[in-house]
């Protein structure tokens, strides 16, 4: 009910207006080298406010990217200034009680710590590099044409050998010359594009195909075929560029003369002629669009297609290709300028060509990352953890390895019983690997398998253990190479200062706080007295009732009641609701908030005595006697206490925080800088 009962993270949450400050300031515990050169608005103790800290916090707290806070009035600046000086107050205090030297501050920072720079490592080394790539990539977009030879799949095995070969072939035939759109169409086991001589419908940029084939595609030039078959999981392919362009995104307009059953192609074509006619003489397009396309979707708006397209990622929020025609002539376009009748499978199209822009590459970079997280984070991540236990000289020595696991029940898990019990001492003293210099005794990986429970349940057979140890070595690695990030990178440098700051806020505000929220029976007593008046009672009944699964029965027992037999003897006996015979149906004191039987009786108006006729209630069917009503009224001060609670907590944490944070500014005395303030108030109006 009062703070005490609630739960640490329940408390971490009431501290987050405090804690959205922590991302502001890369230095928490000292200032810049180049504060003194930047204007002080205020003074906390020692420590100087300037403009641009007090201007990153308005816009990482306020989520503001663009407005400066030295534009606002000078009362919201005020206002920002001393919440920010509040959360200062805070953490200062927090500093000077000693916490960055309590050991369980410590061990949370460190536990932090390893946390958020296996993130910022992760997305430096790897995720952003890689966005940034396909971004740039993403400039061009191409059309290419494929021979694929496909890899059986055997319920055994997966054989190669047959595709490579028929690969093999087809790529020594274009080397000599023959046509790659002939052998695509004799020889690539994709049926679509071999029809169509292994030309890929649309184009492609990066991002929307496996990346070996990215990698080829990107490398050749238009016209050219890349010199050697690409494998992925499906087959073997063979790539050849035909059209490398910048990539480009378009809005058009149509308007669709449909071929169907009351029309054909040609009479689709003879009306689209004549729309065509009317447009070259004048005739506004949107207009005969919303009268004449039978593309209910688009007439609606004069044929407008909904969104910029682009050939290599569809339209806009869909992602939904145009067929081949259509994408043709509207990309042979330039803007501004109208089509002839164009002919697909759904019929007559007459194209207008509005306007183009450049992709928004900034709105495709989250997509790009989904992407790249979805498809190659893991194996990048392998692969960086590989080249790390390298540059720390990680050795695994087999032969031990095999005495080792030689003396264990290799279909058995570190989960088992004294599953080390057999192992030889001359095996123990062995070392079985070593990285970045140390050195790692049989003895010690048996002790780690004990004691750390991330590493339980490992299997005992060799391949068991050579896991284990390779992720002992690669965290061994991935420490050293992230031990220096707060050197390298000033943003995961002012990411831990937040974590600092915060746990540090956490702390200090629940021992001054959070911790002290204890209820005060007379405060709250006064506080009930000041607003009694809003707390009042739910109209209430003492009910009893007889349960009927079907309407029938329900009806029989009224009709009974109603002759004269007794409510409560056929509610002892016959009820249905389960546990309701022994207390011949008696409900007590239920309110209409809470119980469907009150409720009835007021929608009703029952009075004391009445007995209601059967109504639907749940699966079943309802027979209710009214043995009292209790009409509203004003709540004693212990019923009232689950109403006024979240108030009158909010008043004793204003009253402890107020007094806390008067406490503190007797130790650092603040200053504000009004000269400062309002010159630059004056500057940036």
């Amino acid at each position: 009910m009062f703070y005490n009962g609630l739960s640490d993270k329940m408390k971490y949450f009431i501290t987050f207006v405090a804690l959205s400050f922590m991302a502001i300031n890369a230095q928490s515990f000292s200032q810049s080298a180049q504060a003194g050169s930047e204007t002080v608005v205020a003074e906390i103790g020692n420590y100087k406010i300037t403009a641009p800290e007090l201007e990153r916090a308005f816009k990482k707290n306020m989520s503001r990217t663009t407005d400066n806070l030295f534009k606002m009035s000078k009362d919201s600046i005020e206002d920002f200034l001393d919440l920010y000086i509040t959360f200062r107050l805070k953490v200062m205090d927090a500093i000077e009680r000693g916490f960055l030297k309590d050991s369980s501050v410590l061990a949370e920072i460190e536990q932090n710590r390893r946390i958020l720079a296996e993130s910022f490592y992760y997305d430096k080394m790897l995720t952003e590099k890689n966005v940034n790539r396909f971004l740039d990539m993403r400039k061009k977009e191409y059309q290419v044409a494929v021979i694929l030879a496909n890899i059986k799949q055997n319920a055994d095995m997966i054989d190669t050998t047959e595709a490579y070969s028929k690969i093999m072939s087809s790529l020594y035939r274009v080397k000599d010359g023959e046509d790659f759109a002939e052998i695509a169409k004799t020889l690539s086991d994709d049926y679509e594009t071999g029809k169509n001589g292994g030309v890929i419908p649309n184009y492609i940029t990066s991002g929307k195909v496996q990346r070996p084939i990215e990698e080829a595609i990107y490398s050749t030039k238009p016209g050219q075929v890349y010199p050697k078959p690409v494998k992925t999981q499906y087959g073997y392919f063979l790539i050849k560029v035909l059209d490398e362009s910048k990539r480009e995104l378009v809005k058009a307009r149509h308007i669709l003369i449909a071929v169907n059953e009351d029309r054909d192609s040609a009479q689709a074509h003879h009306k689209a002629d004549s729309i065509l006619k009317l447009l070259k003489s004048g005739s506004d397009f949107a207009s005969l669009a919303k009268t004449n396309s039978d593309d209910l979707t688009t007439a609606v708006n004069g044929g407008d297609m909904g969104g910029f397209y682009s050939r290599a990622t569809g339209m806009e929020g869909t992602n939904f290709p145009l067929v081949n025609e259509f994408e043709e002539t509207l990309f042979n376009l330039k803007n501004g300028e109208m089509s002839d009748i164009v002919h697909t499978s759904f019929g007559a199209h007459i194209i207008l060509r509005e306007t183009s822009k450049s992709p928004d590459f900034n709105k495709e970079s989250e997509d790009l990352r989904k992407i790249y997280k979805r498809l190659y984070f893991k194996y990048d991540q392998k692969e960086l953890l590989d080249s790390l236990k390298k540059v720390y000289k990680f050795k695994l020595y087999e032969d031990v390895l095999f005495q080792f696991t030689s003396f264990l029940d290799t279909n058995a898990t570190n989960l088992a019983d004294n599953w080390d019990a057999d192992v030889a001492d001359r095996v123990k003293n062995n070392v079985i690997y070593e990285i970045n210099g140390k050195q790692v005794k049989v003895s010690e990986l048996i002790k780690i398998m004990n004691e750390d429970v991330k590493l339980r349940g490992a299997n005992l057979n060799p391949s068991g253990i050579v896991a284990l140890i390779n992720s002992l070595a690669e965290s061994v690695a991935f420490d050293e190479a992230t031990k220096n990030l707060e050197v390298d990178y000033p943003d995961f440098d002012a990411l831990m200062s937040e974590f600092r700051d915060g746990i540090l806020l956490f702390k200090v505000e629940a021992m001054e706080v959070w911790d002290k929220m204890k209820f005060d029976s007379a405060l709250a007593r006064t506080y009930y007295d000041s607003t009694k008046s809003k707390y009042i009672t739910d109209d209430a009944y003492d009910v009893s009732e007889i349960y009927f699964m079907d309407k029938n029965t329900a009806d029989s027992v009224y009709n009974r009641i109603v002759a004269g037999e007794d409510f409560d003897i056929i509610a002892a006996n016959e009820t249905q609701r389960s546990g309701f015979r022994e207390k011949k149906g008696h409900w007590g004191h239920v309110n209409v908030k809470t119980n469907s039987l009150a409720r009835r009786a007021k929608d009703t108006g029952a009075k004391k005595g009445q007995i209601l006729e059967p109504f639907k209630n749940e699966p079943g069917y309802s027979i209710v006697k009214v043995n009292d009503y209790f009409p509203p009224r004003p709540k004693t001060f212990e019923e009232a206490i689950p109403d006024f609670s979240p108030q009158y907590q909010e008043i004793l944490q204003s009253k402890l925080s107020k007094q806390w944070i008067d406490s503190i500014k007797k130790k650092f005395p603040i200053k504000i800088h009004e000269k400062e303030l309002n010159k630059l108030i004056s500057e940036k109006k």
